[in-house]
């Protein structure tokens, strides 16, 4: 907080990822954060939208799994951590609540043969 403003919250969640992959052997499926496209909103400091920071919870940079040959279902809980500029100018009075679309979150997900 600075002053009576309030400059920037964190938020975390978990993200339900579904992958289907089929493999003739044993191999190792990495998921990453590629890249995060933000949606204009008022909420948002439009000066400090290159501020937003969006990355798995924790210590992780990647989620890695290895699987079996054949096909695969994988439907991991990837917690997430957003840190988000505010306008604290368009936010409402002590104890109210506001809910707005962030942005789109896009993965990339890799599957290497051993």
């Amino acid at each position: 907080m600075e002053g009576e403003n309030l400059r920037y919250t964190v938020h975390f969640g978990v993200l339900n990822v579904h992958i289907q992959a089929i493999t003739p052997n044993f191999s190792r499926v990495t998921v990453k954060i590629k890249d995060f496209n933000v949606t204009k909103s008022k909420y948002l400091d439009p000066d400090r939208l290159s501020e937003i920071d969006i990355s798995f919870a924790g210590e992780l940079r990647e989620y890695v799994y290895v699987i079996a040959p054949g096909l695969n279902d994988l439907n991991p809980q990837i917690r997430i951590k957003a840190k988000i500029p505010l306008n604290s100018g368009s936010l409402l009075s002590k104890g109210g609540t506001i809910q707005f679309q962030l942005g789109s979150l896009l993965l990339e997900i890799k599957l290497f043969q051993f």
